[in-house]
This record gives structure tokens, C-alpha cells and sequence, in this order.
């Protein structure tokens, strides 16, 4: 390479003439077409779910619901394994995954998505950190979540409290010295509102399962991490699991996570049974990230020979525990 020469883009001429595949550009025989139905409600019990009218039209040919989880290991999550891939027993957030629907095509899946019948009963909503703390907050989550695949930050340490799922905590020097003897004393407090990567390419996937494992096509950009939570959902070795990233029409960051891809790979295993062949299906879905809030305390001497810091934060994620640094961390230079 020499410096100021024009280098041509290894993909550039693909891209240029409308021949490079994304995700949503894969065609194959007998695909299906998935849709999502979604939670109108921020928390609420999910009393029964009635999917006899939408199994029933023409042209569905499997219909998810969690009823269809008993054989599986159905949550997921990158630190916690704490997320289903379609509700349980409650919806914790506007926009969870209830039930999906796969059929012959997406107007078909669409039309049934209205003939599904959900009760609901409401819950209280906790839409900030203030509530989600608040002594008489109700649990988001009444069992702690297994690890999921970002080890070293999956770990509750100490003793569990409310509505908290993760805590950090550092020491340098002697943090209360530092505080006690400082000249100033300055608190800030930051929120950061709601905010998500709009890419050009929405979240695509398209499954195929047979009966030797699973084939995946994504564009998310991190494989290794998707192959990984559907070898564990699926109870399945890593070999038997293959995750193909065509094309990606920009990430920036939201394309990390696993999404909605399991409910996919799991109606693949159900029309395998019901009608003796692989499918293969796609959806497409937004994600976003939550709001945060953090308070960082900073005392420093006006000789400035050291200053000491104890940083707070945390994010009200709807359907996860708040996750929050442990507030008697900091550190103290000298």
C-alpha cells in the first residue's frame, strides 16, 4: 500500500452494481415469512395466549408461543441469560416478542398476527432508576439469570438486591481520605436519553434447521456470539451450528446483540416436524438502548498533587434488573 495512492474497495464493485447479497436478499425454496407479534403494554402478566384462530388460516403454517418452549432452553442474553425469546409468564417492556408467526408469506403472517388472542393484566410500570430502586418496587425478575456469554462481567457478587443485576466495584488509594481532605467537593449527575443506530439495513435473519443442526444467515456482527447462545438454547455442539454473515448495510453498534434469531431457528424445528422439510424464514426488528443516568462525585486538593473520584451509574432497561456500579467504588492518585 503507498500512502496517498487511490486503493479500490475489495467490495466496492459488488456494492456499486446491485450484486452484493444482504441478508434480506436471500431467496430459497419453500421459504416462509415470519412477522412478530409484540407487547402493547410496558409490564403486564400475560393471563393466556389463544392462537386457534391464527393456526387456522390458510397459509400459517407454525405459530411460537410459549407453549412451544418446554424442550429447549429459551432465554438468552449476552451477560444474563435473562430474556426469552418470546414471553413467559409477563411482558416487561413495550415492543417484547409474545408470539411469531410463520407463513407462506408475510401478508398471510401479517393477517394473522390480528387473529391472536392475549390477556393481559396490567402491572406497575418502573420507567426510571428512582422507581426501580424504590423500597416497595416490584421485581422485575424474581429468580437471578444464568451467565451468558460475556463472562467476566456476569456476576452479581455480594448480596442480590431488587431490581439490581450487576455491580461493580474498584478501589485505589484511600478514597474517604481523599473525600475528608479535599479543598472542593464538585457532584454532577448525567442522563443520557434513549437512543439507537439507525442502519440502512434493518435486523434480518433467515434459518434453516435439519436434522443435522442449524444454519443461520445474519446480519449481525458478532457470529461467534450468535452460534454460541443457539448451541446452548438448542442443546446442540458448536459444529452442528453455522452462522453466515452475508453482506451487512451498516451496524454501528446495534447489531451486536442475539435479537430475535432463536425464535427463527425454532420454527425451523417446528415445520421440519409438521411438514417434513427445512424452511427457512426472515423478520425484521428494531432494538435500542436504554436510557442512563450516572453521578460522578470528584474531590481534588488545590495543589492538584491528587484528586479522588466515586463514579455511579446506571441503565432502567425494561425487561433486565437495573444495572448499576456499586456507589462505594472510586479511586484516589496521588
Amino acid at each position: 500500500m503507498i500512502i496517498g495512492s487511490k486503493i479500490p474497495r475489495v467490495d466496492g464493485l459488488e456494492k456499486v452494481t446491485g450484486e452484493a447479497k444482504f441478508t434480506a436478499d436471500l431467496r430459497f425454496p419453500g421459504m416462509l415469512e415470519a412477522k412478530v407479534l409484540r407487547s402493547p403494554l410496558p409490564h403486564a402478566a400475560i393471563e393466556s395466549i389463544d392462537a386457534r384462530k391464527a393456526e387456522a388460516l390458510p397459509g400459517v403454517v407454525a405459530v411460537l408461543t410459549r407453549d412451544d418452549l418446554g424442550d429447549i432452553n429459551p432465554f438468552y442474553g449476552n451477560c444474563f441469560r435473562d430474556r426469552p425469546i418470546v414471553a413467559i409468564d409477563r411482558v416487561r417492556f413495550v415492543g417484547e416478542p409474545v408470539a411469531v408467526i410463520a407463513a407462506d408469506d408475510g401478508m398471510i403472517a401479517e393477517e394473522a398476527l390480528a387473529l391472536m388472542d392475549v390477556r393481559y393484566r396490567e402491572l406497575p410500570v418502573l420507567s426510571t432508576v428512582e422507581d426501580a430502586l424504590a423500597p416497595e418496587a416490584i421485581l422485575l425478575h424474581e429468580n437471578l439469570s444464568g451467565a451468558g456469554e460475556f463472562h467476566d462481567i456476569a456476576s452479581l457478587g455480594g448480596k442480590p438486591e431488587p431490581n439490581i443485576c450487576h455491580y461493580e466495584h474498584y478501589e485505589k488509594g484511600d478514597v474517604a481520605r481523599g473525600f475528608s481532605e479535599a479543598d472542593e467537593v464538585i457532584e454532577e449527575s448525567y442522563e443520557f436519553p434513549m437512543v439507537y443506530q439507525y442502519a440502512m439495513e434493518p435486523h434480518t435473519s433467515v434459518a434453516r434447521v435439519t436434522s443435522e443442526g442449524i444454519t443461520l444467515w445474519t446480519s449481525s456482527a458478532h457470529p461467534f456470539l450468535v452460534r454460541a447462545e443457539l448451541a446452548h438454547m438448542f442443546g446442540l455442539p458448536h459444529s452442528r451450528v453455522e452462522v453466515i454473515v452475508p453482506f451487512v448495510g451498516g451496524a454501528y453498534g446495534s447489531k451486536n446483540l442475539f435479537q430475535d434469531r432463536a425464535a427463527h431457528c425454532r420454527h425451523g424445528a417446528q415445520d421440519r416436524r409438521k411438514a417434513g422439510q427445512a424452511r427457512a424464514k426472515r423478520s425484521r426488528i428494531d432494538a435500542n438502548h436504554a436510557p442512563t443516568f450516572g453521578a460522578l462525585p470528584y474531590a481534588h486538593r488545590r495543589e492538584a498533587r491528587w484528586h479522588t473520584r466515586r463514579p455511579r451509574s446506571g441503565s432502567c432497561d425494561g425487561h433486565r434488573r437495573l444495572c448499576r456500579q456499586r456507589p462505594a467504588g472510586g479511586s484516589a492518585r496521588g
